[in-house]
């Protein structure tokens, strides 16, 4: 189904995501990882890329022609290659061509949103990596791609680039609309202010300190650990937890045990949660729920304090 121009303005994550890429160089890049018993035959991958590229992960940014107007999206005119290694891969090797090929360069601004990439492995078997842009899609909507592009499922597809004078006087609507917004935002703070709400003005602002500079070279140390989900969920239902429980109390565990925050303290862990319905053609549709986790219960290895928190930051 092909989506309306007006449905597809950049979101406000679209928008930060996009600046990281544009003005500050760090672009966030999404990958998905399969690893395959066989090799995938080239008929497939191509199939499977034209796919790709008839729905909502082709997508550019175009910016908008009137300031103060959100920018749009539009559908890329064209599809990737698809990277293929000419190598074969030992199994000490597969850690390293993921992290080479998650700096594959994208440029969403150019339509260049995102590749596929296999390679083979000595064990007979194959790897295919898909990276997107983050401005073009969070995980919510890779996962509805790839499983409209596998399944039958009609694509979303964007509509091309509009240069229209409707184009320029949608932009212009959508720049009063931002303005009135700004404005409301700013008369509500205000009332708020004279409600009796304490002032910053005139407070010292806390120092950043500065943080450790990298060696050239360095890189994220990476552990890769592979757990069976039956033996995962049956651990987890011992403490009182679920498989979702688990993992959070997990990511909260490192970071006590690297010392990042005071061992007593609170350790807050962000919850992913999905606002994306049918048919949504939003690259990012995420929200974000908080939990504090304890870390006496971490000790204790219950999870059912956590479960209940978790519970409350989703409602």
């Amino acid at each position: 189904m092909t989506i309306d121009h007006a449905t597809v303005r950049l979101t406000f994550g679209d928008d930060l995501f996009l600046r990281r890429h544009r003005s500050v160089g760090t672009p966030i890049v999404n990958q998905f990882v399969w690893r395959l018993d066989d090799v995938a035959p080239t008929s497939a991958l191509v199939r499977l890329r034209d796919e790709l590229a008839r729905g909502a992960l082709s997508r550019r940014a175009d910016r908008p022609r009137v300031p103060g107007a959100r920018g749009r999206w539009s559908r890329a005119p064209h599809a990737p290659p698809i990277d293929v290694e000419p190598t074969v891969l030992q199994d000490c090797d597969v850690v390293d061509w993921l992290r080479a090929n998650h700096t594959a360069p994208l440029h969403p601004g150019r339509g260049e949103s995102w590749r596929l990439a296999s390679a083979r492995l000595s064990d007979g078997g194959s790897l295919l990596s898909l990276i997107v842009d983050h401005a073009v899609a969070d995980g919510g909507a890779m996962v509805d791609a790839v499983e409209r592009a596998t399944s039958g499922r009609a694509p979303l597809t964007l509509p091309d680039r509009d240069g229209t004078w409707g184009a320029l006087r949608a932009d212009l609507e959508d720049a009063t609309r931002q303005v009135r917004a700004v404005v409301r935002w700013g008369a509500t703070s205000a009332l708020r202010r004279r409600g009796g709400a304490t002032s910053s003005a005139g407070a010292t602002p806390a120092p950043t300190p500065d943080g450790p500079t990298a060696p050239e070279g360095w890189v994220v140390p990476t552990v890769v650990a592979e757990c069976r989900t039956a033996d995962v969920e049956a651990a987890a239902a011992r403490h009182g937890g679920t498989l979702n429980t688990w993992f959070v109390a997990l990511g909260a565990s490192l970071v006590v045990t690297a010392g990042i925050t005071d061992e007593d303290g609170p350790v807050v862990v962000a919850l992913p949660v999905t606002a994306r319905g049918a048919d949504d053609p939003r690259a990012n549709a995420t929200r974000i729920a908080r939990v504090a986790v304890d870390p006496r219960d971490l000790r204790r290895h219950d999870l059912a304090p956590l479960r209940a928190g978790c519970r409350q930051a989703y409602a």
